[in-house]
């Protein structure tokens, strides 16, 4: 199998997640988010970029984040440990690491909650380092 190959299989595979993601997230009434998909366009090779995804908890019930599981180590995050009451906001603040990588990067999370799973990404363009 080629790189180009690879690459489109692997561009297939995780286009397919964010679809079913998407239909998740859209037909789950009890989480609303602010994004799904973070882009943070251009970044410099080595440079550490922030983001905080928000949700909202629009049902009844308590709402506990049990765990986030980034795509690879180079994605950091955290998540308040206290449960989220109905109609309350809170974030989970993603760092993405770019060491190590150029051009177009994709990665995603799995948010585990209490109302069940959910699926996150961000995607960058990282520059060559000029060194």
């Amino acid at each position: 199998m080629t790189t180009s190959n690879f690459k489109i299989i692997l561009l297939l595979f995780f286009a397919f997640i964010f679809i079913d993601a998407k239909w998740e997230i859209e037909n789950n009434p009890g989480i609303i988010w602010n994004e799904t998909e973070h882009k943070f366009v251009d970044i410099k090779h080595g440079k550490i970029v922030e983001t905080n995804f928000v949700l909202t908890n629009t049902t009844k019930d308590t709402l506990v984040i049990e765990n986030v599981q980034g795509s690879c180590g180079c994605i950091i995050s955290k998540w308040p440990q206290q449960a989220i009451l109905p109609n309350d906001t809170a974030g989970i603040i993603v760092k993405f690491d770019p060491k190590g990588k150029v051009g177009r990067q994709f990665k995603s999370l799995t948010v585990y909650t209490s109302m069940g799973a959910y699926f996150l990404g961000i995607s960058a363009n990282i520059q060559k380092s000029n060194d």
